[in-house]
Formats: structure tokens, C-alpha cells, sequence
């Protein structure tokens, strides 16, 4: 039988999703500030001028701890919206009330709200994913809108994950981008 890495990710995207339900929203809240903490611990993130953040989907880790933290340092915090061609638009909100629920039911912002940035300016990233392993590789939801986005920055990149998100590895596919850093709870793995 020949390996076939979307079917691989395909199935691993199915035992995750059944893995992240049983998270409660304690857990995912308690969890959430400690992958965050790891993201204080690298100088990159510290040193940052414009972060591109998410917010965050029922089952992802939420990077609020860390936009608190950057917003309070005088950073600035980008959001993505999905664009055209799996790609990713990124819009600093200019006023709180910048977001709607756009494509797949995530939080974006509204850009009539938001001033838009390119690829070029951001230093850190904050991503979201399914599953990570200590290789600091990301399987995400199947769209390809981070990995595109990384072949256009030179921006330090973190996946932020929950302790039942680490694996042993994580399946590749020809376009997939790794993590510069992967912060799991109590765990900060850097290629």
C-alpha cells in the first residue's frame, strides 16, 4: 500500500476534532494561558512590532492571553480573513467592534473597520492548528491559507496547541510549511 499524506491527514483531522471535544472550556481556558506563555518566552515574540494573531474557533487554542499581552506593549495585532485563492488578508482592527463571522464560521474582520497590511510587515505569527508534533510541524484544517501565507514572510512563526493536540508526527504534503516553535502547555519546541 502506498502512503498517501491527504488521506493520513484526512483521518488525523477527524481523530482530532473527536480528541478537542472533550476538552472543557475550563480546560481549553487554563490550557489557552500556558501555550500563550510559551509565546512570552521567545525573544522573537518580545521584540515583535506587529503580530498577526486569530480568534480563536470552539477547540483552538486561544491566543487572547498573548494579544492582551501584545496590545499592552504598545504592539500591533493583525488578524487574518480568508481571501481568494486560499489566501490570507490581514487587517489590523481599528475599532472593537471590527469583527463578523466570515468563511468557515471564524471571526474576521471587517475590512471598512481595519487597515490592511501585507505579509512583509509582520515579525511573529500566532497560528492555529490541529495537531502538532515536536518537529514543529502543523496540521491544520485542510485549506492551505497558513502555509501560503508563509512562503510570502519571513515572520517568526508559532503554532499554539493543547496537550492532547501533540502527536508523534505529524503527516507532510509537498506545500506544507513548519513552525519556527510549537507551545504546547508547559512545552516550547523550536526547529
Amino acid at each position: 500500500m502506498i502512503y498517501n499524506p491527504t488521506q493520513a491527514k484526512a483521518m488525523l483531522r477527524k481523530q482530532m476534532l473527536v480528541r478537542l471535544q472533550k476538552l472543557t472550556p475550563q480546560e481549553a481556558a487554563e490550557q489557552s494561558r500556558q501555550a500563550c506563555q510559551g509565546a512570552y518566552a521567545l525573544p522573537s515574540f518580545q521584540s515583535a512590532r506587529v503580530i498577526l494573531a486569530y480568534r480563536a474557533l470552539p477547540g483552538e487554542c486561544d491566543p487572547a492571553y498573548a494579544v492582551s499581552w501584545a496590545l499592552e506593549k504598545g504592539k500591533t495585532v493583525a488578524f487574518p480573513r480568508c481571501g481568494e485563492g486560499h489566501k490570507l488578508q490581514l487587517f489590523v482592527p481599528l475599532r472593537e467592534e471590527a469583527f463578523q463571522r466570515g468563511a468557515y464560521g471564524i471571526w474576521e474582520p471587517i475590512p471598512a473597520y481595519c487597515q490592511e497590511i501585507g505579509p512583509q510587515e509582520l515579525d511573529f505569527i500566532l497560528a492555529p492548528g490541529l495537531a502538532f508534533d515536536a518537529g514543529c510541524r502543523r496540521l491544520g484544517r485542510g485549506g492551505g491559507y497558513y502555509d501560503r501565507l508563509l512562503c510570502e514572510t519571513k515572520a517568526f512563526c508559532l503554532g499554539l496547541g493543547f496537550t492532547c493536540q501533540l502527536i508523534p508526527l505529524v503527516p507532510e504534503g509537498d506545500l506544507d510549511q513548519p513552525m519556527d516553535a510549537v507551545s504546547i502547555p508547559g512545552i516550547l519546541y523550536k526547529r
